[in-house]
């Protein structure tokens, strides 16, 4: 029950951050630029999360702008886990010293706290969905390839590989037949890590003013702009960060098992 419900609440939260700018209107929501209200009123009938700093309603806000907060980690989390997928058996394969050394060169990356570099991106290059996606597969290489290159050890070292390999079977054979299918699993708990991670990156730096985007609020940017106001509206703040903890947490709990209740 409890994997079911999180993949439910993640369901809706990814439903919401895409396609929000479509059904807002479908629930009465006024316009998110519309300022409809005085300055951080608190949350009514009217206004179910209240209005942010300028009157407009908290609610059609956070059902903008949002699909880049799914949209791009994705695609980062699919490439990341890729790339270390490669790496990782690539490892099994190597020379000892060969793998030494490019781990000395991989596991460097984890010296610099990975915000940093996205801010250092941001303020050198703008942070571009393609340089965030470039910096996020390369920030997750070291994890991500230390992951499968234990995994493709065990792998390969099992029994059902030398019964292919007793059978005749090729190695292109075996990958596709034997390989695959075993590692389809970790891949999409990878898969999930590197999303999770991404997701909370890519808030980290909207909410230190280094967005993604069309320049369009976000939920980590509503949290920013809502504290100057948090005694007088707290839904301005909670609201967006109950979001983000429902897109992300939810594929925490589904990634390590979650348990049936």
């Amino acid at each position: 029950m409890i994997r079911v419900g999180a993949a439910f609440v993640w369901a809706v939260a990814v439903v919401l951050a895409v396609f929000g700018p479509l059904l807002a209107p479908v629930i009465g929501l006024p316009s998110a630029t519309d300022i409809s209200a005085t300055p951080f009123e608190p949350a009514s009938g009217e206004h179910v999360f209240g209005t942010d700093r300028l009157g407009r309603d908290i609610a059609a806000r956070m059902l903008s702008g949002n699909a880049v907060l799914v949209v791009v980690p994705l695609v980062a989390a699919c490439l990341a886990s890729a790339a270390g997928l490669v790496v990782g058996s690539l490892y099994v394969m190597v020379p000892q010293w060969a793998r030494g050394v490019t781990r000395t060169l991989l596991d460097a990356l984890l010296v610099v706290p990975p915000i940093v570099i996205m801010l250092a991106i941001a303020a050198s290059t703008g942070l571009s969905a393609p340089w965030l996606i470039g910096a996020s597969v390369v920030l997750a290489l070291p994890l991500s390839s230390r992951f499968f290159e234990a995994t493709a050890q065990r792998v390969l070292a099992a029994g059902f590989i030398e019964l292919a390999r007793c059978r005749g079977d090729g190695w292109a054979r075996i990958v596709v037949r034997e390989v695959a299918p075993v590692l389809a699993r970790p891949f999409a708990t990878d898969v999930s890590l590197r999303f999770v991670a991404t997701v909370y990156l890519t808030a980290t730096a909207s909410f230190l003013g280094a967005g993604v985007g069309d320049g369009s609020d976000t939920w980590a940017t509503l949290i920013q702009s809502g504290l100057s106001g948090v005694m007088l509206n707290p839904w301005g703040v909670a609201a967006p960060a109950l979001a983000i903890m429902a897109l992300t947490v939810p594929l925490s709990v589904l990634s390590f098992g979650g348990g049936d209740v």
